[in-house]
């Protein structure tokens, strides 16, 4: 199991609804029951020790199976968001897979497909997860895709026995940002055959965001969309829009690991409700890491009751002597300390009653203890 606790295995009731955030510390995955043993997966994370999608083991410890699985959805490419993705899509055969407009053109596909072997350490981009996943989920049938105010899903699409209406929304990735990633894709195909080394973008330009509702139950899920103050990209292009969803949500998984850039102050006023439960995976490579102090604070300042997957602090490890710490740099040319362990915040209510309960599992806090 990918956890322990009590009840952690349980499964969620066919009138209940279940968000759970999977985090190691790099990556997540987010695991949505809208009832009846229909499950949405958005994006996915490695187990750890493996590379083994940690949504699909999740379902595994709670009795569900990969036919249980309705959509998957990636949010962008970015290698922390899909990592075990093509498996995951492999697996779940009878899933829908959703993703941006963009990366299911052609020219994207041929960016894909050039990168057959060897990939290069620079490759973090996702390439190679995206291209799996393309290869399992094109030959299904049409792909689903993400653009801005879309709906995906009704109720007549995914009946629900418990009653209540469902819609799936992608709010993003906007027109513009479309149009810009096909003028970039353009640039990068002519000299790929030599140069074979993925360029990844600079911002998360493609990020999906997911907005579910289920009866008067609305979840917003932000992938890693970011703000860039121009009305026509990114969160400002959400919430000028026109054609979103006006109901607003209760629950919110923080976008961008809760950094400034994926913020917008009128996230918190426009698309959600006041104090919303909210949960974040938090993200450390080498030195870098996110949130900061300053954006927890900033997090709280909305709300109380948020939650991270793992603790940014870690676990201190042992203190050691001179000698041994002298012997360890004589034998290695470098080491350093193992990532952060993994955690998971779920969170559960009945479909059009109460409020969220949460459990947390792993190293999952408090989002006021991330850095404690």
């Amino acid at each position: 199991m990918l956890f322990a606790g009590n009840d952690y295995n349980t499964p969620p009731k066919a009138d209940e609804l279940e968000v759970t955030v999977i985090g190691p510390g790099y990556g997540e995955a987010i695991a949505v029951h809208l009832g009846d043993r229909k499950w949405v997966l958005i994006d996915s994370c490695a187990r750890p020790g493996d590379s083994g999608p940690a949504s699909l083991q999740y379902l595994n410890d709670l009795g569900m199976a990969p036919s249980d699985v309705v959509a998957i959805v990636a949010s962008h490419w970015d290698d922390d968001h899909i990592r075990g993705l093509a498996q995951l899509v492999a697996s779940c055969a009878d899933a829908d897979f959703i993703l941006s407009g963009a990366l299911g053109k052609q020219e994207f596909t041929t960016y894909a497909e050039i990168y057959d072997r060897p990939l290069t350490a620079r490759a973090r981009s996702g390439v190679r997860e995206m291209r799996g996943a393309l290869r399992a989920a094109v030959p299904r049938g049409p792909l689903r895709l993400a653009a801005s105010n879309k709906r995906i899903y009704s109720s007549a699409d995914i009946p629900l026995a418990h009653g209540a209406r469902l819609e799936l929304w992608t709010l993003s990735p906007s027109d513009k940002e479309y149009d810009n990633f096909l003028v970039w894709l353009a640039t990068q195909i002519p000299g790929l055959v030599t140069r074979r080394v993925a360029v990844n973008r600079s911002r998360n330009d493609l990020s999906a965001v997911v907005f579910i509702s289920v009866g008067d139950d609305a979840m917003l899920f932000g992938g890693d969309l970011e703000e860039e103050g121009n009305a026509n990209t990114g969160w400002s292009a959400i919430i000028g829009g026109s054609g979103r969803p006006r109901q607003k949500c209760s629950l919110f998984k923080i976008a961008h690991h809760g950094s400034p850039t994926g913020d917008h102050p009128e996230i918190w006023t426009e698309l959600l409700m006041p104090a919303p439960t909210a949960a974040l995976a938090p993200w450390k490579r080498g030195k870098g890491s996110l949130p900061s102090q300053i954006d927890v604070q900033r997090i709280l300042g909305f709300t109380s009751d948020a939650y991270s997957t793992t603790s940014l602090a870690g676990r201190k490890p042992r203190a050691r002597g001179r000698t041994v710490e002298r012997t360890i740099k004589e034998a290695s040319k470098s080491f350093s300390a193992l990532p952060q362990h993994p955690g998971a915040v779920r969170f559960r209510k009945a479909v059009g009653k109460g409020a969220w309960q949460v459990s947390l599992f792993g190293d999952a806090v408090p989002l006021a203890r991330v850095h404690s």
